[in-house]
């Protein structure tokens, strides 16, 4: 079957009711989660959500002045999918913007888009370690020392995006990168959403229960589907074992592994990347998932866990490739007699005079 036959099919699938009303009750979740009201397209994608209408799903997490600039391709991928389903007379999908709070790497989280002097990056808040990035609040002088650090890369970009990152430099790095892409994509109906909320959290405690009395099957699935891919020489990047795919969380907020047997309560799960599109079929029953690298192989290596689990199958699109240059470095590349939209591929050295000459090379 063709892509676009594949994604027309994932598109008519109806919702189940019981992903109806999982919908329906996370509608005002996610508008409670915003610091401002919904605006007009927002407030219909909202209305929409609980009904019948198909939904899009891609997610990174928080990053720093829009980190490593995944969010900004992947949330612009997503919208322009649903234009295309639009253009091709079909209604247009929603598209969730799943922003991974729970995750607990603050180095990838707080390093922002582009180097800055002196290999700078965001030192760690005071009582951070261990903690998801959610539940981690830098003060104003935290984020005061970081809005001068970062004063080369916003006088950089244009405008209204430097005024835009200027603003929105507070709270965590949750909040910070939710009200930029609110900022961004304003007029889109993207519906951004933070899946460490303790409201969202208890929405979905009836699934992580379910995880939990399947712990035995679920892990016997993951391995032995992990073993088949590897046999077949795909990629697998989680290493299955023992423990449940999840974490526990203490008060504090610092994530641990859970240990075999272990009942986590249902206001501590957090799941692990294994663990996550499970949550997200059966909460959101998306029709297609915008997936980076990564993600397709995490993806894979759920697919028996999923089926056991009876949860609907979103067709998984990979996100596009994105590399910033610099305009200087982009007319070397032109000088050099290469495309820069057509850079050598793995494998194919760059020449040699050519990284010597640009900033940063060898």
């Amino acid at each position: 079957m063709s892509l676009p036959a594949a994604l027309t099919t994932s598109l008519a699938r109806p919702l189940t009711p019981g992903g109806r009303e999982r919908r329906s009750a996370l509608a005002p979740l996610l508008a409670a989660q915003w610091e401002s009201a919904p605006d007009a397209v927002e407030a219909r994608a909202l209305e929409t959500l609980g009904h019948d209408g198909t939904l899009l799903i891609s997610g990174q997490q928080a990053g720093l002045a829009l980190g490593t600039f995944l969010l900004l391709s992947k949330c612009t991928a997503l919208l322009a999918l649903a234009d295309r389903v639009e253009a091709a007379g079909q209604p247009r999908p929603l598209t969730v913007f799943w922003l991974e709070g729970n995750d607990h790497d603050w180095r990838e989280a707080a390093s922002p888009g582009r180097p800055l002097p002196e290999g700078w990056n965001a030192p760690v808040p005071a009582g951070a370690e261990g903690r998801s990035v959610s539940r981690i609040q830098p003060d104003a002088t935290w984020w005061e020392a970081q809005r001068e650090a970062l004063a080369p890369l916003l006088e950089s970009l244009a405008e209204p995006l430097g005024a835009l990152l200027r603003t929105t430099l507070r709270g965590s790095l949750v909040k910070h990168t939710r009200r930029l892409l609110r900022g961004l994509f304003a007029g889109s109906g993207l519906l951004v959403l933070d899946p460490a909320d303790p409201a969202l959290r208890a929405l979905v405690a009836p699934f992580a229960q379910r995880l939990q009395e399947h712990a035995a099957s679920l892990i016997s699935d993951l391995r032995a589907r992990t073993v088949e891919l590897q046999r077949l020489g795909r990629r697998t990047p989680v290493d299955v074992d023992e423990r449940p795919p999840w974490f526990t969380e203490d008060e504090a907020g610092r994530r641990r592994r859970a240990e075999p047997g272990e009942r986590v309560p249902v206001e501590r799960f957090s799941p692990n990347v294994l663990t996550r599109p499970l949550l997200q079929d059966w909460l959101l029953e998306p029709a297609a998932a915008l997936l980076g690298p990564s993600e397709l192989a995490y993806t894979a290596q759920v697919e028996t866990a999923r089926a056991r689990l009876e949860l609907p199958h979103p067709l998984p699109l990979a996100r596009p490739t994105v590399q910033l240059i610099r305009r200087a470095d982009h007319a070397k590349l032109r000088a050099a007699g290469l495309d820069p939209w057509s850079p050598p591929q793995p494998g194919s050295p760059w020449p040699e005079d050519l990284l010597l000459g640009l900033a940063g090379g060898p």
